[in-house]
């Protein structure tokens, strides 16, 4: 059925193109069970990154196609994750592994054309007590690779646009403090760049702060906790900034 198509389809109009069938995938392996994972087209909008579980582990296999020619790549990376990345420049890709107990606690990158042999370690953490949510901002220019445990956070950033500067944590984990952040772009001091932290740091209901990229780890108020609502989210967009 089309539910089982991904498709997309120029801006501007034109015709409707088919970038993978998960049926004709499902048919092919012989498997009883199908599930895509992540269905990420890189920034220059040339290759599909997908990935498949057809074991119900959870496990899921990660292949890389063309869309140019429509062919999958030579590379196979097996045993991903949920979450992933793109580089800016559509060169690499970010993925997620798990340790022996089904725990998020890698974040690898392969660069495409060469052997997953050789993808690079960016990201691990031994503590069982916590696994990491992974993906990229809205504005593509972050990954975002969040350490979520019991009643606390730590949270990494990495820029696409230089994975060789490696990952800067905003604030080293502390138990019973939380945070989760936005990139908002045009949001600093006199329109500069911006990270927005949502925080129950000396804010039990959470708060707002703001912080410089350049410089992360130093974080300034931005809105103020009321002890009579919640601050769950906050996203930013060219025209605005939607608080939940």
């Amino acid at each position: 059925t089309e539910s089982d198509r991904l498709l997309r389809r120029p801006v501007a109009g034109g015709d409707e193109v088919g970038l993978l069938d998960l049926q004709a995938v499902h048919d092919a392996s012989g498997s009883a069970y199908t599930r895509d994972g992540l269905l990420e087209v890189s920034p220059d909008g040339r290759v599909l990154a997908w990935s498949v579980d057809l074991e119900g582990d959870e496990l899921y296999t990660m292949r890389f196609r063309s869309l140019d020619s429509g062919d999958d790549l030579d590379e196979v990376i097996p045993e991903t994750y949920y979450g992933g990345a793109w580089s800016a420049d559509s060169s690499a890709f970010l993925y997620v592994r798990c340790d022996h107990a089904m725990r998020p606690y890698q974040v690898w990158c392969h660069v495409l054309g060469t052997p997953v042999s050789e993808d690079r370690l960016l990201l691990e953490d031994l503590d069982e007590r916590l696994e990491y949510d992974f993906g990229s901002t809205r504005s593509g220019r972050y990954a975002v690779a969040t350490l979520a445990g019991r009643g606390f956070t730590e949270v990494a950033l990495l820029d696409l646009h230089d994975l060789s500067a490696g990952p800067v944590v905003l604030r080293p984990r502390e138990v019973d403090v939380e945070y989760h952040v936005e990139h908002a772009p045009g949001y600093g001091a006199d329109g500069a760049d911006a990270l927005l932290v949502v925080t129950d740091l000396g804010a039990s209901e959470f708060r707002v702060a703001q912080a410089d990229p350049a410089d992360p780890t130093v974080w300034s108020p931005y809105l103020d906790e009321d002890p009579s609502v919640r601050v769950l989210d906050v996203d930013a967009f060219a025209r605005g900034l939607v608080l939940t």
